[in-house]
């Protein structure tokens, strides 16, 4: 990786890399915070999981469905993951469309709108996606905590069978 061509950090406290490499014509935005799953107590497992993905459901200004339709009207891509100590937003759009990128992902992060049953939703898929092994960094804590409160989601042999035994789906 090459070095950053500028860090800097703003009078909110946002720091800002910018990494230049004109190898395609593709502009990556990611936006780090520092919590994950190491900031959860017991009862809110899986939350830093789901919050990697709430933001992208609706937001003041689009509703749902709209932000995910827009950046692939433009041939972009967004997505979200969570860790033991950061949460990252992610979004990759033609370079042109860059503007248009940095408006929709902090629309975003700094308006979502999602209600209880959106975010049970969220917490569900994120259980459905640990069960299935999707996610790599899974401490003792939290596999003890997914064991005592799902019972048998670690041996779920498929994701409809995990969403059978906890009532989440068909």
């Amino acid at each position: 990786l090459a070095a950053p061509h500028l860090v800097r950090t703003l009078p909110n406290k946002l720091t800002v890399v910018v990494r230049e490499n004109r190898t395609r014509p593709l502009a990556a935005v990611q936006v780090g915070v520092n919590a994950g799953s190491r900031d959860e107590s017991r009862t809110e497992r899986g939350a830093a999981g789901a919050l990697a993905y709430l933001p992208y459901e609706a937001t003041a200004n689009r509703k749902k469905g709209e932000l995910q339709k827009e950046v692939r009207s433009f041939g972009g891509t967004i997505g979200g993951e969570s860790g033991y100590g950061q949460t990252v937003y992610n979004m990759t759009v033609p370079a042109r469309h860059l503007a248009r990128a940095l408006d929709i992902l902090s629309d975003a992060l700094i308006r979502p709108v999602f209600d209880s049953s959106t975010l049970n939703q969220a917490l569900a898929k994120t259980m459905l996606a640990l069960a299935s092994g999707h996610f790599v960094m899974m401490d003792k804590d939290y596999i003890d905590w997914l064991n005592t409160e799902l019972p048998g989601a670690m041996r779920a042999t498929t994701p409809e069978n995990f969403l059978r035994q906890t009532g989440s789906g068909p």
